[in-house]
């Protein structure tokens, strides 16, 4: 009996981390048939019924669930996810806060408190609970590092200041935004990074030195700072962040000879579809580029895209004729290039995103219902990149309503 509770259980969470929540809902009902007092497997099946955003019935489990065992951590962090959902802000922030009281290191607790907060600006509170999430690759870097200190955000006019970044591309573009503040603190800035970002990096005011990860530093710094923690350690609130564009440039000479590749002055406009695949949340954030062909019957449109890696294969739909690129964009200099050229760049959210963003350029960004903490919630803009329109997918619609809307938007702006 016991490892048929602990087969549904952990088969549910399984399916749930994996989007599969219907077939998670069936292995907690089973699991439930045998062992209907366990208050985990309840918490599970409010967690596949939030992923219908079937609220309600997600709401009944979790009371059913905190009935059974007050202390279920799991149990109140769903529970506060549905409350956001329907629509009680205050109410989600209590039964996070419930979450944390039960099981004060659980790191799901906090980084659940911090998407509440941050979802609705409110920074000042929200970063610091962020930073949970980030744990694992603070303890990473400073196991690497050694004798040499984080940096406290202090000024200190002698000192040699890392940046050091283990996370997605798409983070260091929307964050060198913060270089030029952060040099102003310190005598000498280096970065590490990805050596296809170099090039693009060297664009950034602020760095003196370009490292190529993965490599040895030979002692050039005296402390470091995580690229992520930035934000906090510089107090960033919504009316404080650095969001003048462009930070990034592209390579003059390299946007003219796209420019000469091109040719014609049809309206161009660049496409991005699917983000890195190994990313937690990727299957709600990526779509499927048959979903553009409800914009591929306007006329005079140019469409190019800027996908790479084992997506950037996938079959155009109908109607949509799309010049790929891929095998031409070597380094994120390269894309930069291209995206410069562009009128417009439409993408979910990924690093496609935060580089049009960073150049200045036009971009829609298309979201999922829930998305990054950056993107806030029901706001069709963004503090962070003034040239940006923001697409959500709304309650109990699918990604056709949204690129409808998209398709509406677009018509006019062609025109």
């Amino acid at each position: 009996m016991i490892f048929q509770r602990l087969d549904y259980q952990n088969l549910a969470g399984f399916l749930n981390s994996h989007g599969r929540y219907r077939e998670a809902r069936v292995a907690c009902r089973m699991g439930l048939q045998l062992q209907p007092t366990e208050a985990a497997l309840y918490a599970e099946l409010a967690r596949a019924a939030l992923g219908l955003e079937c609220e309600d019935e997600a709401m009944t489990a979790c009371e059913r669930a905190l009935t059974l065992d007050p202390t279920c951590a799991s149990a109140h962090i769903v529970q506060a996810y549905a409350y956001e959902a329907l629509g009680s802000h205050e109410k989600a922030l209590a039964c996070a806060r419930n979450a944390i009281a039960c099981d004060p290191e659980a790191e799901e607790a906090h980084c659940a408190l911090a998407s509440l907060l941050l979802w609705h600006g409110d920074l000042a509170n929200g970063l610091p609970e962020q930073e949970w999430h980030w744990r694992r690759e603070a303890e990473s870097l400073a196991e690497r590092f050694g004798p040499r200190p984080a940096w406290s955000g202090r000024p200190c006019p002698q000192l040699r200041l890392l940046v050091a970044h283990e996370q997605g591309a798409g983070d260091l573009l929307h964050l060198a935004r913060y270089f030029p503040r952060l040099r102003a603190l310190v005598d000498h800035l280096i970065l590490e990074c990805t050596p296809d970002m170099i090039d693009l990096m060297r664009s950034v005011a602020g760095v003196d030195e370009i490292v190529a990860k993965p490599g040895p530093l030979d002692g050039r710094f005296d402390a470091y700072v995580r690229l992520m923690s930035l934000p906090l350690i510089l107090g960033t609130t919504l009316d404080t962040l650095p969001n003048d564009v462009p930070y990034l440039r592209a390579d003059p000479s390299a946007s003219a000879a796209w420019r000469r590749r091109l040719g014609d002055e049809r309206f161009t406009i660049g496409i991005a579809w699917a983000g890195n695949p190994a990313h937690t949340n990727d299957r709600e954030r990526s779509v499927d580029l048959s979903l553009f062909a409800a914009l591929g019957d306007l006329p005079g449109v140019r469409w190019i895209s800027l996908q790479k890696g084992p997506r950037a294969v996938d079959p155009a739909p109908p109607g949509l004729e799309l010049m790929r690129c891929a095998t031409a964009l070597h380094t994120w200099a390269d894309t930069a290039a291209l995206v410069d050229t562009l009128d417009l760049v439409i993408s979910v959210d990924t690093s496609i995103a935060h580089l049009a963003g960073a150049l200045g350029k036009a971009v829609w960004l298309l979201l999922p219902r829930w998305p990054d903490w950056r993107w806030m919630l029901e706001r069709d803009d963004t503090p962070w990149y003034p040239t940006m329109r923001l697409f959500r997918r709304k309650r109990g619609e699918g990604w056709a309503s949204v690129f409808a809307r998209v398709a509406d938007e677009l018509r006019v702006l062609v025109r």
